[in-house]
């Protein structure tokens, strides 16, 4: 799908879909919960609702949040297309 994130097709989280029994969207959205953040998933198809609100009823391990929290895929997933005149866009940090 054009906005799904490249690390959905990692091998991390391919090893992660199959440990957990899960989808990578539903990995992702476990850690964003656990990390305090509520996450506002893409809600188009009535399959993937059920699919996001299934994810009370497992925890991810320690080492696995770890990892997810380790990734730098440095993407941006959206694009602030109704923005791209502002002096700043696209927003790059240098630190």
């Amino acid at each position: 799908e054009k906005h799904t994130p490249i690390y959905f097709f990692s091998e991390g989280m391919k090893r992660l879909v199959k440990k957990y029994k899960r989808s990578a969207a539903q990995i992702v959205l476990r850690y964003l919960v656990d990390y305090g953040v509520i996450p506002i998933p893409k809600a188009g198809n009535p399959l993937h609702i059920k699919e996001n609100l299934k994810i009370f009823d497992f925890k991810l391990e320690e080492i696995d949040i770890r990892a997810l929290r380790g990734i730098k895929s440095k993407e941006r997933l959206v694009q602030y297309e109704n923005i791209k005149n502002h002096k700043f866009y696209p927003f790059e940090r240098e630190d």
